[in-house]
């Protein structure tokens, strides 16, 4: 058991996302709309570190004396939160995954189930038995991540 930790995976929809991954997430989503029945990309969460309006004031306040051309737009910094991530998987539809269990944090915004850093983040592949439209009398095992096999 854990102790004073809370672990987390639930299924989440996209118009609730309204976190700094939300674009990485869309992106996700939308390239597995065309793609084949078990596939799966895993996105890593991004926080914003410290008070986003105070750094942004400074980061003005720094640009005020520029020229224009040589100003820069305000970037906040975005670490990734330890083991935490959402996993999209093509089943007959996109489902959106979110958990704070991975075994390890991504290292890109977006990674590829079929990859091998996000296999290991996942804990490994597991099976979910689906029917598809070939089977009659025997659903057939779909590979997915470990975590949402639960």
């Amino acid at each position: 058991m854990t102790q004073e930790e809370t672990r987390v995976i639930e299924t989440c929809r996209l118009n609730y996302d309204d976190s700094y991954s939300r674009p990485a997430v869309a992106a996700a989503v939308l390239d597995l709309d065309d793609a084949e029945r078990g596939s799966w990309k895993l996105v890593a969460t991004l926080v914003v570190a410290g008070d986003l309006k105070t750094a942004e004031k400074a980061h003005n306040q720094r640009e005020k004396g520029l020229k224009i051309s040589q100003r820069t737009p305000f970037v906040p910094t975005l670490p990734r939160p330890p083991h935490a991530g959402y996993i999209a998987f093509r089943d007959k539809k996109v489902v959106l995954f979110y958990t704070n269990d991975l075994a390890a944090t991504p290292i890109a915004n977006v990674v590829d189930g079929s990859t091998r850093e996000a296999q290991k983040c996942c804990n490994g592949l597991g099976f979910v038995q689906r029917w598809t439209e070939t089977e009659v009398f025997r659903k057939s095992n779909v590979s997915a991540p470990a975590i949402a096999c639960v």
